[in-house]
């Protein structure tokens, strides 16, 4: 026992000392006539091993508004090893670029946030890609990914999502449960109660008040859209609501334990209980 206990102490602590080898992250948020999005970059290196290095990478995106019909998207995930070569040769690249001066917010904020941390140092990164080094640092990255984990071997996933102008579908918060991947990326239209507090956001179809239930299923009531009026999207607390906005299948919400979302509303009405 003391022995394992010994074990799995240094993989722990070999782990730890890995977090900070290498990651680039970074969230740049675009806004445009019709659209208003964010794209995260995460790029890792675990020196977990010194004949291996394991690379993890992923991209996302988080739509917080659309006012055209739709918006289409691809993501996209990598984990695998490389050699200490490439590893290498990425930090000599980077090192050699120069990592500081990529915080701009001693003069303004271009709309980005993140950082690279490089060994034991961290640099915070808040310049957009009109920032001449940024840009160079964004595209050696991508060359490298390029490089170590071509598209050919990486997990891809292309989403599209409903303008936040189409019709909403009136649908059971129920029907929700049963077929989300039926309705994610959908306008919706949702009755349900309302609890919200400290990471917590619930919009239940089943109870409300006195008579909810620990086992009532519920989804996670998220944010307005970035393009809706702050008159129409005001949300009471503890009420029966109706609501308008863009189904997301889960897991969401706090520590992702919310089984979808509705985000990106719209419209919020107080509403009777509805009958059963």
């Amino acid at each position: 026992m003391p022995s394992l206990i010994l074990a799995l102490l240094v993989t722990f602590v070999c782990y730890a000392r890995a977090q900070s080898d290498f990651r680039y992250y970074v969230g740049d948020i675009i806004k445009t006539t019709n659209l208003c999005y964010e794209v995260r970059h995460d790029v890792s290196v675990y020196l977990l091993t010194k004949s291996a290095p394991r690379l993890s990478f992923r991209t996302e995106y988080l739509v917080a508004g659309c006012t055209q019909p739709s918006f289409s998207y691809t993501e996209e995930d990598f984990n695998g090893n490389i050699t200490p070569n490439q590893y290498n040769e990425l930090i000599r690249a980077v090192k050699a670029l120069g990592p500081e001066g990529l915080d701009s917010r001693g003069n303004k904020r271009d709309g980005t946030w993140g950082w690279l941390d490089l060994g034991r140092q961290q640099y915070q990164v808040t310049c957009g890609m009109d920032n001449p080094k940024r840009a160079k640092l964004h595209k050696l990255i991508l060359a490298f990914l390029d490089q170590v984990a071509p598209k050919a071997k990486r997990n891809t996933t292309t989403e599209t999502t409903e303008g936040d102008l189409q019709p909403a579908l009136e649908v059971k918060l129920n029907s929700l449960f049963i077929n989300p991947v039926k309705y994610h990326g959908k306008r919706v239209r949702v009755a349900g109660y309302y609890h919200g507090e400290f990471e917590c956001s619930s919009f239940s179809a089943g109870r409300g008040g006195s008579d909810r239930t620990a086992d009532d299923r519920s989804l996670w009531l998220g944010g307005s859209s970035a393009f809706a009026k702050e008159a129409d999207v005001k949300i009471p607390n503890d009420s029966w609501l109706q609501v308008d906005g863009v189904f997301l299948k889960g897991p969401a919400g706090h520590m992702g334990m919310s089984e979808g979302e509705v985000a990106r509303l719209t419209r919020v009405l107080a509403i009777p209980k509805p009958p059963p």
